[in-house]
Parts: C-alpha cells; structure tokens; sequence
C-alpha cells in the first residue's frame, strides 16, 4: 500500500516578494539573500528533507505506548483498514467452511465403511430387488412383505430376502413340473444372496438350483466358481463339465466358450499348464468370434498369467495389456484391477520394481472404489512381496497378514496358500524359522488338498532345507 505525504516546500523568491516593500535598511538584506540565494535555497532543501523523513518516525516513535490496533488505525486509511478486517472475517468464515467440510468428508467415510462392512455385491442385491418387483407383479407376494425385504435389504440385511425366496421356492416345488424353473430361479436369487455371507448355505441353494432345472449352465457356472473358490476342485471341474456338454447339446457357443476359459483354469491351479494353454485359447477363439469383449478380456489375462509362468515375460506384459485395456474400455473393475495385479507380477520379476509399484497402486484404488474384499486380497498379497523385497519386512509382515486373514474369512484355499508360502519366506528372512515353518506346513497342506501337485513340491523343498519338523519328503508331492 503506497502512503501519500503532501509537500510543503520553503519558496525564497516568495519571501523575496514579500520584503520589497519594506524601508531603506531592508537593501542591504535583500543584496545579501540575493548573493547567497543559492546556497540559502540548498541548506532550506535539505532541511525539508530531513524533516519529511524524521517525521513519519517521530510520529511512529511517540505512539509507542498505544495498542497495536489504534497505530495501525492512524497510519492506514479507514477504508483500508476496513478492508484488512473484512478480510480477517473471510478467512475466519473460509476456516469454519474447511471444518464443516472436513466434518462431512468423515461422515462420508462412516457411511462408506458402512456399506463395505454390509459387504453387499451391487449386481447381486439389484438382481434381488428385480426378483422382488417381479413377486409383486405376478402376486406370489403380498405388498407388505415385499417393501419389509426392501427396507432390510437396504440396510444391508438379507434374510428377509432369503426367506421370502426360499417360500416361493418351496410353493414351486409343489406345483407342476413346468413351476421347477421358477423354484430354481427362486434357490439362484437365494445363493447368490447367501454368497455374500455363508459360503455353504450358497452352495446348498445352487445345488438345489441345478435340481430344480439340470438344464441351467448359469446355475451350474456359478456353482463351479464357489467350489473353485473353496479349493474343491474335482467338483469345480465337474460342474464345467455340465456347462460344456450343455453348450454342445444346445449348440450354445456362449456356454462353451465359459466352459473353457474356467476349465483352463482348474488346469492352471493344479499345475497343468498345456492343457490350460489349450483350454484357454479355445475359450479366447469363441468369445471373439462371438465379439464378447469381456470374455476375450478375461482370456487374455489368463494367457498373460500362463505365459508368466513359463518365463515368457515380454508374452505375458503383452496379453495383460491387451487385458487391461480392454478391461478399462468396458469400465469393468473386476478386469482392471486383475490386469494391474498380473502386470506388477512380470515387473516385479524383472526387476522394474518402480512400475510394478504404480500398477498396484492403481489395482487398490479401483479394488478399494468398489469394495471388491477378494481383489484386496491379492493386492495385498502382491504388495507384501514387493514390499519384502525392498527390504521393509514389518511394513510386508502386515501386508502379508491383512491378506492371510481376507483369504482366510473367504474360505479361498489358493489364496492362502500362496500368501501362506510367501510369508514363510518372510519369517525364514528374519530369522523366525519355527513360524516359517508353520506357514510353510499350512501352504503345503492346502496345495495337496487343491491337487496342486508341483506347488506342494516346491513348498516341502523350503520345509526341507530349513529343516523344519515333520517335513514331508520331497518324492511325496
């Protein structure tokens, strides 16, 4: 802010004027100020000088005592101190605004803790109210009933739900023979619900579904994928099967094309990697003669994951790619992130830690957004290792259990043991040998129940040279 000071300057041909009229002796004094008018008008300039600068000082230096306000007030223009105030409101108001708002982000953060800790499947709960909507047209339900399994759904509790299914499940099944698919429908609406919570009771309404109508390949898919899940593989494998020959027996390409891609991977699992490779490429070729995106999506990302494990891994990068852009076009999330995953496994093997690291940032941002508790399973898993290899092992020791315990609540067989084993190796790094070798034995006992013959063998050799008790013998796997 600039100060204006008024000047007021000493004019000697003023002082000159107003003495001329003055009597004789006044000549003498007018002849001197003329002979010495210059340096008279230089010391008077200077004298003037030094009283503006001093001024501003003493007036500065004599307010000493006052309070700071009244000072500030004096020097500085009432509008602009009006300003300065008014200024010190809206900053007042702007901190009260930024408290509010923080206030309302952590209400925010509760609500969506609430709904991840629901851990309510979107597509499941709005296929459900569908079903509802649908009971309340054809009037297998009463209206009061429907908006009670509504009003619990909404709050993240579906029993309602499953109950009033269940009931018209049960009147189906007492009909006529052309009723069973709506009662399977019914045990579909049930299982999928039932997913979310209580792996088993799931398992028991798809069972019932695939009764009810032997003919339904979604039925039979969704049951393969839970006994994949639970590490029951011979089941899992059986259920394929039942899509495959359904998808021949209708000449239904879609089906077959399911069938493949999840036969390809029971095959992966159980370290059966030719006849994967030849599962999944059949798989890749139907969905893209169909010009389903998100099948040839998925495909690609299981090449990816096979060539990875040959060691192929400019092969790999180049399927996961193509996985993930494919996935991020459609905006599937499931996709996304699994490619982010599968890309930060090849760069982490070869060395390029830096972009691996941006990769699983990315994969829990999207797993994170949606609430998907399986993805941030494997994240964690994926983030443990790379943590462990750049040497902070308490930082992959929490990592590594946040993962343990997702797997576990889960029921996800492979999940666990492959954390299991990566943590052993953690514990061996640090000299905790006997925990080492507690999730060593856990990880073996899990790849022998999964089949997963090569996997067990390669677990009993770290058992074995660390000497661990009970150690199997390598020959066993």
């Amino acid at each position: 802010m600039q100060i204006r000071v008024s000047e007021n300057l000493w004019n000697p041909a003023r002082l000159h004027a107003s003495v001329t009229g003055m009597e004789g002796w006044t000549d003498i004094v007018v002849a001197w100020l003329t002979e010495n008018a210059i340096v008279l008008g230089s010391g008077a300039a200077l004298c003037t000088i030094i009283a503006l600068f001093f001024t501003p000082i003493r007036s500065i230096l004599a307010r000493k005592s006052k309070p700071e306000v009244e000072r500030v007030k004096e020097i500085i223009p009432d509008r602009a101190f009006d300003a300065i105030a008014q200024t010190g409101r809206l900053e007042r108001d702007l901190d009260q605004a930024k408290a509010q708002i923080a206030e309302r982000d952590k209400t925010i953060e509760a609500l969506e803790d609430k709904i991840e800790a629901a851990n309510a499947d979107r597509e499941t709960v709005v296929n459900a109210v569908e079903e509802l909507q649908e009971l309340e047209e054809t009037g297998d339900a009463s209206e009061e009933q429907i908006e009670h399994a509504f009003a619990r759904l909404q709050e993240g509790d579906t029993e309602t739900a499953e109950d009033l299914f269940l009931r018209i499940e049960e009147q189906e099944i007492a009909k006529a023979t052309e009723h069973r698919k709506r009662a399977g429908e019914m045990a579909k609406q049930i299982a999928a619900l039932a997913f979310l919570n209580d792996a088993q009771k799931s398992v028991d309404a798809y069972e019932r579904a695939v009764n009810y109508n032997a003919d339904d390949a979604d039925a039979w898919n969704r049951l393969g994928q839970l006994f994949r899940r639970l590490g029951e593989l011979s089941k899992s494998e059986k259920c394929y099967q039942e899509v495959l020959r359904l998808g021949h027996q209708f000449d239904n390409r879609s089906a077959l094309a399911v069938a493949y891609g999840n036969l390809g991977n029971i095959a992966r699992i159980q370290g059966r990697i030719g006849a994967a490779e030849n599962f999944v490429r059949k798989s890749l070729e139907l969905h893209s003669e169909l010009g389903n995106k998100e099948g040839m999506a998925l495909q690609y990302g299981n090449l990816g994951i096979l060539c990875h494990l040959g060691k192929d891994h400019s092969q790999a990068e180049h399927y996961c790619l193509e996985s993930l852009a494919i996935g991020s076009e459609l905006q599937n999330s499931d996709i996304v992130s699994t490619g982010h995953v599968n890309l930060a496994g090849i760069y982490r093997e070869t060395g390029k830690l830096n972009k691996a690291e941006e990769h699983l940032g990315s994969a829990l941002e999207v797993v994170e957004k949606v609430g998907d508790i399986e993805g941030m399973a494997k994240v964690y898993g994926n983030l443990a290792i790379l943590t462990q290899k750049r040497g902070n092992f308490e930082r992959a020791r929490e990592l590594y259990s946040k993962s343990l315990t997702i797997n576990d609540a889960l029921g996800d067989k492979e999940g666990t043991a492959i954390t299991s084993n990566d943590f052993g190796t953690l514990a061996q790094e640090q000299g905790r040998l006997e925990e080492a070798c507690g999730h060593w034995q856990k990880s073996y006992r899990l790849f022998r129940e999964l089949g997963a013959t090569s996997r067990a063998e390669s677990v009993t050799t770290s058992l074995v040279a660390a000497g661990c008790p009970n150690a199997p013998e390598p020959t066993e796997a």
